[in-house]
């Protein structure tokens, strides 16, 4: 896996723990990985030709789309 994943999840806690990693499939566009530590479940998107702004943007339609409350979505 990936060391900025690793780097990233030590950002949100210093006790995070990786259990276990996987690369999901079935994207085109990104890489994509299931993540889970002694702390939390992830699925982490990878992709170092977009902009930055393209996940910022990415997260602000779930977050709209969760607003609804008509569809579950992942939480950002």
């Amino acid at each position: 896996m990936r060391q900025a994943i690793k780097r990233a999840l030590q950002k949100i806690s210093a006790d995070n723990r990786i259990i276990s990693n996987h690369p999901v499939s079935g994207g085109d566009i990104n890489e994509a990985y299931y993540v889970e530590t002694s702390e939390e479940k992830y699925f982490i998107k990878l992709n170092r030709n977009m902009d930055r702004d393209f996940f910022e943007f990415e997260a602000s339609g779930l977050k709209a789309i969760e607003k609804t409350n008509t569809i579950r979505v992942p939480h950002v």
